[in-house]
């Protein structure tokens, strides 16, 4: 699963990155379209980007984040202190969560289905 928090991390797989250092590696990463602040993609599942209160389809397949996740390995190997997540956020849901947690907002984002993510 490929992740871009708010937060401005990176989390392919269970590397964890600053947006930065990823850029490091990938520097024609376009990031997210204007008003986004979130993506999650999950190949063949969904491609999910969110503004914070609702999110919305991104395409399917993504091949930019197919060739990202294939490299996680190299991602590890350059740069061994990136830390490996506990566990990685999996759900539609928790991100959903993280993105709240994060902004502190008051309000439930919009609950999408996977099916129309």
């Amino acid at each position: 699963m490929f992740q871009h928090h708010p937060d401005g991390y990176i989390i392919i797989q269970d590397v964890l990155m600053p947006l930065a250092e990823f850029l490091v590696y990938e520097p024609d990463y376009t990031g997210l379209p204007i008003g986004a602040i979130g993506r999650l993609y999950d190949p063949g599942v969904r491609h999910a980007l969110t503004n914070g209160q609702q999110a919305t389809g991104g395409p399917l397949p993504w091949p930019d984040g197919d060739v990202y996740l294939s490299k996680v390995e190299v991602y590890r190997t350059r740069h061994p202190n990136f830390p490996a997540m506990e566990q990685a956020v999996t759900t539609f849901e928790a991100v959903q969560a993280a993105i709240a947690a994060s902004l502190a907002v008051d309000h439930d984002l919009v609950s999408v289905s996977p099916s129309h993510v």
